[in-house]
């Protein structure tokens, strides 16, 4: 499941320039089906109206999801563009390293803009730094 985090458009590809499906609201619960390159398949429910369409990553909050026993699956998600590893969530944790574009992490907690990893390094990145790939996390369940 995943927020919709600022108000946007449902597209019918996954593509900017493709056809509008629907108008999505702030606030909006989208459940993931499929994803590619920074774009994820949601079914929707806009006031009362259903339906799916093809969500950007920058419109979209992804939490890691919770297993039964408390503990979370961890995300796997691609680094998009060269970014800092920081001891916290936030411009004033420390620089712990520098991630470059396409490294692959693993997600294990979100806290508003800022994605926790534990993979390659354990720290905090920018949410918008990073692509989750939800193809080899719905194979992976």
């Amino acid at each position: 499941m995943a927020l919709v985090s600022q108000a946007t458009v449902a597209r019918v590809a996954p593509k900017s320039d493709s056809a509008k499906a629907m108008a999505v609201p702030a606030g909006t619960i989208a459940a993931i089906e499929d994803g590619a390159e920074g774009w994820y398949l949601t079914s929707l429910d806009v006031y009362g109206t259903f339906g799916k369409g093809w969500l950007h990553h920058d419109f979209l909050t992804i939490d890691p999801p919770s297993r039964k026993d408390g503990t979370v699956w961890p995300l796997p998600a691609q680094i998009k563009s060269d970014t800092l590893l920081r001891d916290g969530a936030g411009i004033w944790g420390n620089r712990i390293d520098r991630l470059k574009e396409g490294t692959r992490v693993r997600v294990v907690e979100r806290n508003q803009g800022w994605y926790r990893i534990d993979e390659p390094k354990a720290g905090w990145i920018a949410h918008a730094d990073a692509y989750i790939d939800v193809r080899l996390f719905l194979n992976a369940r």
